[in-house]
């Protein structure tokens, strides 16, 4: 279980990589450690022979069975801080590199809220990998918080949905929640986000579909409480609040709002003591 620079036959890890004209490559060690193998890996710069990244995971004694931890070991060592910040659990993802760094650009347009490059490149994504789970996703929801039409982005949850077992288990509650959305089921998909931000009230995403989703659900219900009889499903202020805490999170959503958008988020925030819910 050590690390050799030299593999047999006098060719090292740099030489056999310039060869092939890769600008980087990786060295592993593999040591038994009781019923399981610790697995070492280090990315290299072939030009300088220096390191970029090291990783270590732990896996079974029967390595076919791995593909998912090395897949992710293989992220780690590329994206160290990437995916962190998009909240992709690594275990689940391509294993194409264009279609992973396309996705990773569009979750950097959401960062800077320009979602029409998002979407771009979260289409690039799905091109390059057309299994890619979390580009189908991501896809969707952008388009959803667009107000695209449901048509435009229906196709796209789906996909996510179909390939849930590629998704994390938090991705998976948002590939739901999106199909509830585009089907109209708000009374599914609001709740479903609503866990996510209860869960984790760091979650932007979580916030800001659900004060999407409490805004647009229009339906009303019986309740002899109510002078009227009746009242709505969903509470408007719990919408407001939804919001706050993802403006909060993510400043820069300011920038949907520019130029002859004051209106609108007027309206959104209910800035007129005359508004009225229809």
């Amino acid at each position: 279980g050590r690390e050799d620079r030299t593999p047999a036959g006098g060719r090292t890890g740099q030489t056999i990589a310039k060869e092939l004209n890769a600008g980087r490559y990786v060295r592993l060690s593999v040591a038994r450690t009781g019923d399981s193998l610790r697995i070492a890996a280090a990315l290299f710069d072939t030009r300088s022979d220096s390191l970029l990244a090291d990783e270590t995971i732990r896996v079974g004694t029967d390595i076919t069975r791995a593909d998912s931890s090395m897949a992710a070991l293989a992220d780690r060592l590329l994206f160290p801080t990437a995916l962190r910040r998009t909240r992709t659990d690594a275990r689940h993802g391509t294993r194409s590199i264009v279609a992973r760094e396309a996705y990773i650009r569009g979750h950097a347009a959401i960062d800077h809220w320009d979602l029409a490059r998002a979407d771009a490149e979260f289409v690039a994504a799905t091109k390059s990998d057309p299994q890619y789970a979390q580009a189908w996703l991501w896809l969707a929801q952008v388009r959803s918080w667009v107000g695209d039409p449901v048509a435009s982005w229906i196709v796209a949850a789906q996909q996510a949905a179909a390939e849930r077992e590629r998704l994390s288990a938090r991705d998976r509650v948002l590939a739901s929640a999106l199909l509830a959305l585009a089907r109209g089921q708000f009374d599914r998909a609001c709740p479903l986000w609503g866990s996510m931000a209860a869960l984790d009230s760091s979650d932007f995403t979580a916030w800001y579909a659900l004060g999407n989703c409490l805004r647009s659900d229009e339906a009303v219900l019986r309740d002899n409480r109510s002078p009227s009889g009746w009242r709505f499903r969903t509470s408007y202020h719990a919408a407001l609040q939804a919001y706050r805490q993802a403006f909060q999170l993510q400043p820069s959503i300011h920038r949907s709002f520019r130029g002859g958008s004051l209106d609108e988020i007027r309206a959104l925030l209910v800035t007129g003591a005359n508004a009225v819910r229809p």
